[in-house]
């Protein structure tokens, strides 16, 4: 929604052109095998040419040391938060991966949510984020009703296209797009609460949490 993807293709393509010339032996995107859609992940336009993303295992990001070549110069890594890996300590490790690759001269881009649709930090983009250095936070308008306040958040929605808020306890990682997820300020972003009475929008039993944080 508010184009981290398109962000992290412009750094990509600026990588692959040397001297006037594009050379997309440089360049490397990968994206975690958890992230099962096709639209505007499989492939890349870049240089007048179409490179495709290359796989890993979101469980063992070490997987991406078997793609990269001695000519990669650049590497992009799409939807990074789908790597992340439930432990009370310790780095995640993708960042474990990004900071052994990086000592070894390799340029990297990472594209990924900050937090989930829970409104809760994602440790391992926090940790990059950490790590990286510089960082570029994008933002979109909420698309509730006519509102155009600043998004910070993301809404997950039951399947089934009718617009009402998933069950709080509903996968934290779910591949979706439009039908599925929206962008929501403060104010208009609703979570279903276990054991909260209070209705929300579609008559679904929600939280505001607008004045909450």
């Amino acid at each position: 929604f508010v184009g981290k993807s398109r962000q992290l293709q412009f750094r990509t393509d600026q990588a692959a052109w040397v001297d006037g010339i594009y050379k997309p032996d440089r360049v490397l995107i990968v994206k975690p095998d958890e992230d099962t859609r096709n639209q505007g992940c499989d492939s890349r336009y870049l240089g007048g040419k179409s490179l495709e993303a290359k796989e890993f295992s979101a469980k063992d990001p070490r997987s991406i040391y078997d793609l990269i070549t001695d000519d990669i110069k650049f590497l992009a890594i799409e939807e990074a938060h789908f790597c992340q890996i439930e432990r009370p300590r310790g780095l995640q490790t993708l960042v474990k991966v990004v900071q052994e690759l990086s000592s070894k001269g390799l340029n990297i881009g990472v594209a990924g949510c900050d937090m989930d649709w829970r409104r809760n930090p994602l440790e391992v983009m926090a940790q990059l984020m950490g790590i990286a250095a510089f960082v570029s936070k994008l933002s979109t308008a909420c698309t509730y009703d006519d509102c155009t306040a600043r998004a910070r958040y993301t809404q997950k929605f039951k399947k089934g296209g009718n617009q009402i808020p998933a069950d709080y306890d509903s996968p934290l990682f779910e591949p979706g797009d439009a039908e599925m997820y929206a962008p929501r300020c403060r104010v208009h972003h609703y979570l279903e609460i276990p054991g909260d009475k209070k209705v929300g929008t579609n008559g679904s039993k929600a939280r505001v949490l607008g004045n909450m944080l």
